[in-house]
């Protein structure tokens, strides 16, 4: 799951890794959506608004717990990336035209 989350801006989502009837609390927005195709749907939301933020932009996992009793699993993760502002000011000094994606 973390590998999965950590390549969300590059590869695919793992649909099978995922049960169909997942619950995703959103709590930024305080949403909670009871469905995979609800999940991909919130996902794929989050990769546009990170995308708007950020011109290169990753997330990072902060903090994974798995509670078995409850079956839980809780991810606390954040973006991380280079702003518009921030690239306008590093562009010719860090030489960005030969940074890969």
């Amino acid at each position: 799951l973390s590998v999965d989350l950590c390549n969300v801006f590059l590869e695919k989502i793992n649909i099978p890794l995922y049960h169909p009837e997942m619950v995703f609390e959103d709590k930024i927005r305080g949403q909670t959506t009871n469905n995979l195709l609800l999940y991909i749907k919130s996902i794929h939301m989050i990769k546009i608004l990170a995308h708007i933020k950020f011109v290169y932009v990753r997330p990072h996992i902060v903090k994974l717990n798995v509670n078995e009793e409850d079956k839980t699993i809780v991810v606390d993760w954040k973006f991380v990336g280079l702003t518009m502002s921030r690239m306008f000011l590093r562009y010719i000094p860090d030489k960005l035209w030969h940074r890969a994606n």
